[in-house]
């Protein structure tokens, strides 16, 4: 994810605020820079297939398919989107359209895992098809590329003349891209009150995103629009637009009682409708309830859903479920699925079975390695061992340096969390 600037803008929001031109870590874990590398054999025959020549029929077909697809993005749902463009794109496999779009949705790890390598070179073969063209959707892809530096090098200035150009037209995912730039002050200086006025404006045209966004604003107490209600019947135009991350929020607040009464059948019954929509997220935090009431059968049923569906959260939860139950095998299996799937928690997890021996001999190197890798994500409880690991020279030799460094890699995390 591109780092935000936050000077001005609380960090909550800065975190929050999700558009069409930020990639956003949502659903699936960020990779590991020996993972972004490699490329699926499913994704290599895909690339590589001979070229089919759409028929008339087919033709139609594959554009319904791709307007669906943008409908989706648009209103966040990722997994629905990724669904329709593979579609579309089994039809038709030079498309620079959808390329471009299988392209953005790699690179961000919205609704398929994250495969930073191959996004790269799918955009870069498409760059001058694109280019060349002048429809709307070529020239915001084309600005997008040079705003992610995605098959080209970044060019934030060039990025934001192609969202105005865009803009003048009234283009939603233009505005909205634009709204978090001024959101992020990535490309333009940091300002609020801009990046209201363009989810605004994209919110006229039903653009889920940009509601949702929007949204986000109205639970922030610095900002001018703090006010939780309006907040909350924005979520609820953004889920009548199947927008998945209103759909969790609204659940969430339901579950825990912020600013509207504590319902756990207002959640499910939110859960229910991004279930309905296909979403393994949903099904995950399905079970996450049911695990919350005790109920483990039904727990273990949702999260069985989710992994079908290659959730990474679910693997990761079933693997912590197994591990309660002392079963080790099951419990290293299912964090060693989500691990493969760049879930960091996971990393942390097989560390810790190998540095406290849970299913083997204690193997102090192993562990090392695991909080190594979810170290370099910062995550505090990987860190927080490694400390551990090499103030006492567990498997290692003393080394106070690298304590210091760490010591030091973990307080500012805390400070920037």
């Amino acid at each position: 994810m591109d780092e935000d600037k936050r000077t001005n803008l609380p960090a909550v929001l800065g975190s929050f605020v999700v558009g069409i031109l930020l990639p956003v870590f949502v659903w699936w874990a960020i990779p590991s820079a020996e993972n972004r590398n490699t490329t699926s054999k499913t994704e290599n025959a895909k690339q590589t297939t001979a070229k089919k020549t759409p028929t008339k029929t087919t033709t139609q077909s594959q554009q319904q398919y791709f307007a669906d697809s943008l409908r989706a993005y648009n209103n966040g749902n990722w997994y629905v989107s990724w669904k329709k463009v593979q579609q579309a794109y089994e039809i038709d496999q030079q498309n620079p359209h959808y390329l471009f779009h299988r392209a953005r949705m790699l690179h961000s790890g919205r609704g398929i895992m994250q495969n930073i390598s191959l996004a790269q070179s799918i955009a870069k073969s498409q760059y001058d098809r694109l280019l060349n063209r002048q429809d709307n959707f070529s020239i915001f892809a084309i600005a997008v590329m040079n705003y992610w530096g995605l098959g080209v090098g970044k060019n934030l200035p060039l990025a934001r003349k192609l969202f105005e150009k865009l803009e003048q037209q009234g283009y939603a995912p233009a505005l909205t891209s634009l709204g978090s730039m001024y959101s992020s002050g990535q490309g333009v200086p940091q300002n609020l009150q801009t990046a209201i006025h363009y989810f605004r404006r994209a919110a006229q045209n039903n653009n889920g995103l940009a509601i949702g966004n929007l949204a986000q604003y109205h639970f922030v107490r610095q900002s001018p629009l703090f006010n939780p209600q309006q907040g909350i019947e924005l979520y609820q135009q953004a889920a009548d637009l199947d927008n998945l991350q209103a759909i969790h929020f609204l659940a969430n607040l339901h579950l825990n009682g912020q600013f509207v009464p504590k319902n756990i059948q207002q959640a499910k019954n939110w859960l229910q409708k991004g279930i309905e929509l296909h979403d393994p997220h949903s099904m995950f935090l399905m079970g996450n309830i049911h695990l919350t009431l005790n109920d483990i059968s039904l727990a273990k049923n949702w999260f069985n859903k989710a992994i079908e569906n290659q959730n990474p959260f679910a693997m990761y939860a079933m693997g912590n479920l197994y591990l309660k139950e002392k079963n080790y095998p099951n419990a290293q299996r299912w964090f060693l699925n989500a691990a493969n799937r760049n879930f960091i928690k996971a990393w942390t997890a097989l560390g810790r079975m190998h540095f406290y021996g849970q299913g083997g001999a204690k193997n102090y190197i192993k562990a090392l390695q695991w909080f190594e890798k979810a170290a370099n994500y910062r995550e505090p409880e990987a860190i927080a061992f490694l400390i551990e690991i090499h103030s006492n020279g567990l498997g290692v030799p003393r080394n106070q340096e690298k304590v210091r460094q760490l010591k030091l890699l973990l307080q500012n995390r805390q400070r920037f969390k």
